[in-house]
């Protein structure tokens, strides 16, 4: 008969063979608690030895680097089935580090760069012991050795206690990447290569290495900011990168409710990811082709009013009598969204229309709400990042997008018309034309904006950055 047992210690019960005991990483499977009677089963179906093998070998904790036990309980390399144990496990393992690399920081021994840098790398190296770095980057280190923009200095990975053990020690990092490599915090993000899931184009040490030369306008925040805080950052011309630092935050996932999209949608990331994907809302954040314009648009939000209040939720609510789901949508624009320009104004624009029709007909006949297409659905030509050779040529607006209600263009146009004003667009400007030319082609009367006409608004948004850059300090709040 086969079967295995969930206790702390997995037996798998093979016909003819001996037991086959191993510690177990995380409690016990199926999801329920582990038991002290390791002759006691559960209530978990049989499971084929093949499978159950291919469980031990990716739930056995394999040994600490630079030491002989199993000790830590890491996750394997889908970041995303990090089980709550693990992550409290995980908490406690990385908060002598985290609390070190702060105190330095605080006593600007350390710059945020350093603090931060020293928690992605310990949070690696537990999550995958030994197997965490690749060796060094294939295309050469991200900032050449010697070159005038390299930091001045980093943080010495032996200056925080336990974080150069926690890395493998030194001769696991020498044997890596080589003796000439720089054991700090900028060396290892600068050269090595991390054998983590997602770091697509190696945007990770980029980001880093990038921020440690002050090359990335990165802000350090210890919370999760609010939807405006991240618009005025990028208004500023910075955006945030949120490291969490206390145990209780180090040891659970992060939940949020996707407000702006129908459905109760939730997403929810572990401390890493969140940080992870701060990164990369940066690197996209900074694009050469794509900065510019995003600092004029998020400076043109910023700038909303209401007359009797500030801001862009006192716009659309007070001042256009919009509705709070509307609201919603726009703090995903102002805090999410990072890419040109043209396609903020068609998010922002689909989602007014949709605003205009609960405002105009706020129920159907047959008494339920309008429907709402997805952010997703918006657009007929795939999605486009700012690295994609699509950055210039506009998307265009699906059918169900569109729309030739009478009431509902009217309430568009007096919105659209509205929102240039305050945006300080001149009327017979060409970058007006081309934000109108658009709103027309949502309403059927005219074609999908050219790419010159995007191009305009592109310029415009750039000149509406001037001034914008840089007012912020590089501290968390």
């Amino acid at each position: 008969m086969q079967r295995y047992y969930c206790t702390n210690n997995l037996q798998i019960l093979v016909p003819d063979a001996q037991v086959t005991t191993a510690r177990v990483r995380v409690g016990g499977f199926c999801g329920l608690p582990s038991l002290t009677k390791p002759s006691l089963p559960l209530s978990c179906p049989p499971i084929p030895v093949g499978i159950a093998v291919l469980m031990l070998t990716r739930f056995v904790s394999r040994p600490t680097p630079g030491s002989s036990g199993p000790e830590l309980p890491g996750v394997g390399r889908d970041t995303k089935r990090v089980w709550p144990a693990a992550l409290a496990a995980e908490a406690e393992a990385l908060l002598p580090i985290v609390t070190a690399a702060h105190v330095l920081w605080e006593q600007g021994e350390a710059s945020a760069a350093d603090l931060a840098g020293a928690y992605i790398l310990a949070a690696c190296a537990w999550r995958r012991p030994r197997q965490w770095l690749a060796g060094p980057l294939k295309d050469g280190p991200m900032i050449a050795r010697g070159q005038d923009t390299s930091p001045p200095r980093s943080l010495a990975l032996a200056a925080v206690p336990a974080l150069l053990e926690a890395l493998g020690g030194e001769p696991f990092l020498r044997k890596k990447l080589g003796q000439g490599v720089e054991l700090t915090v900028f060396g290892l993000f600068n050269e090595g290569a991390l054998n983590l899931k997602g770091n697509t184009g190696n945007y990770i040490n980029r980001c880093m290495a990038l921020w440690s030369a002050g090359q990335r306008p990165c802000r350090l925040l210890f919370r999760v900011p609010s939807p405006m805080q991240v618009l005025r950052q990028q208004a500023a011309g910075e955006r945030v990168v949120t490291m969490f630092i206390t145990r209780d935050d180090l040891g659970r996932r992060h939940t949020a409710k996707l407000v702006y999209m129908d459905g109760g949608h939730h997403h929810s990331k572990d401390p890493l990811e969140f940080t992870l994907h701060d990164l990369k809302h940066m690197e996209h954040f900074v694009h050469p082709d794509t900065h510019l314009e995003q600092v004029g648009f998020f400076k043109a939000m910023l700038g909303l009013n209401s007359g009797g209040g500030l801001g862009p939720k006192a716009f659309f609510l007070e001042g256009c009598g919009l509705d709070q789901k509307l609201y919603d949508e726009m703090e995903y624009v102002i805090s999410d969204m990072n890419t040109f320009s043209p396609h903020l104004l068609r998010y922002m624009l689909a989602k007014l229309l949709f605003a205009a029709q609960r405002k105009t007909h706020p129920v159907r006949a047959d008494g339920e709400e309008r429907d709402q297409v997805q952010s997703e659905d918006l657009w007929t030509n795939e999605k486009c990042t700012p690295d994609d050779t699509c950055a210039n040529r506009p998307a265009k607006l699906s059918d169900s997008t569109r729309t030739t209600d009478p009431e509902v263009k009217a309430e568009l146009e007096a919105i659209w018309c509205r929102l240039l004003q305050q945006f300080g667009m001149d009327v017979n400007g060409a970058a007006w034309a081309a934000a109108w030319a658009m709103m027309k082609a949502m309403c059927r009367e005219g074609p999908p904006l050219s790419d010159t006409e995007g191009e305009v608004l592109r310029h415009w948004f750039r000149n509406r950055a001037v001034g914008a850059m840089g007012s912020s300090p590089n501290r968390d709040e």
